[in-house]
């Protein structure tokens, strides 16, 4: 019943379908083609509600040729579970319930840091999935992607979903890259590195301290103090998230976020002790010799983490390694 001649008393986005080839695109909706656009939109939308601040709700329907009535296709509502450290972290829960009335939900844990830079309002979140068991929550990661507020086009290469209020191209595909060669970055440009170098990293280690307090109070379980950690070798595009990824990391190294089992502690990097990689190079297994490490290191009280070698490239570690002739004479 929609009149264009009346007031409408809500928001109408016409998406202006093509029917015929153009010389800017080829590309022909049919029917097929909208509802395939529409299948597409109901599979993302749990992360499409992710980030949005103040709608709760989003509802899928499709009137139907001679139809007075929409039929819903799906609904997907986010809650609210709990607030963390203040008000800088969130856990959410997204429902999603179809049209035949069965419902699936994810639980998320989301971080927050709000600053103004340079007299504009910045705003980053960090998000990771959390799978409930027995009670409690497991960490886990995920195809990371990038948002501004709504996803964009590309996948990062990060474990976990990064949001911003980035400059973004045109097309929303990505956000604004510059390669320096014009001498100076584009002020979009400039803007987003302000970005990667200051919220974002913040937003990331304030979600893995959340996940380290969780962890202490047993709401989370099973918990490998490093496994949202990000690693540069994995990133989709170097320019510009290796900058966040070099500065999440030396955040890193100033906050107790290093786990010693040997101590069952949580230690900065100045703090903890490293061993080299030689040492664990024995012909047991690596469980029996991680074992077997893990019983000396507690009768010697050494402050010893289990990082993954993957990780010692993004930390300077050269005074906290224990070589193999000083871990032989202990």
């Amino acid at each position: 019943n929609f009149n264009p001649n009346l007031e409408y008393k809500g928001t109408i986005f016409r998406l202006p379908f093509r029917k015929n080839q153009s010389e800017i695109s080829s590309t022909v909706y049919d029917s097929r083609a909208v509802m395939e656009l529409l299948d597409n939109l109901e599979r993302q939308c749990n992360e499409i509600i992710l980030f949005l601040r103040h709608i709760k709700r989003i509802t899928f329907s499709r009137f139907d040729n001679g139809s007075k009535c929409p039929t819903i296709l799906a609904t997907i509502e986010k809650q609210s579970l709990s607030m963390f450290l203040g008000t800088g972290t969130l856990m959410c829960n997204v429902t999603n319930k179809s049209s035949d009335g069965i419902a699936s939900s994810n639980a998320w844990l989301i971080a927050t840091t709000e600053k103004q830079i340079k007299e504009k309002y910045a705003t980053s979140s960090v998000a990771c999935p959390l799978k409930q068991s027995s009670g409690k929550y497991q960490v886990c990661s995920c195809e990371g992607a990038s948002f501004c507020f709504l996803p964009l086009a590309k996948t990062t290469g990060l474990p976990v979903h990064i949001s911003s209020n980035f400059a973004v191209s045109n097309n929303r595909r990505g956000i604004w890259t510059d390669d320096g060669s014009l001498g100076t970055l584009a002020l979009e440009a400039q803007w987003n590195v302000e970005l990667m170098t200051s919220t974002i990293p913040e937003a990331y280690c304030l979600l893995l301290e959340t996940l380290k307090e969780l962890n202490l109070k047993g709401q989370v379980s099973e918990y490998k103090y490093c496994a949202l950690w990000p690693v540069t070798e994995r990133l989709h595009e170097k320019n510009p998230w290796s900058k966040s990824v070099d500065c999440v990391y030396k955040m890193i190294a100033l906050k107790e976020l290093f786990y010693s089992s040997a101590l069952s502690k949580w230690l900065t990097l100045r703090k903890s002790k490293f061993l080299s990689n030689n040492i664990l190079s024995t012909s047991l297994s690596q469980h029996e010799t991680e074992k077997c490490v893990l019983i000396v290191m507690k009768q010697l009280c050494l402050p010893v983490v289990d990082l993954p070698l993957q990780y010692h490239a993004h930390l300077d570690l050269a005074n906290s390694m224990i070589p193999e002739a000083n871990f032989v004479e202990m």
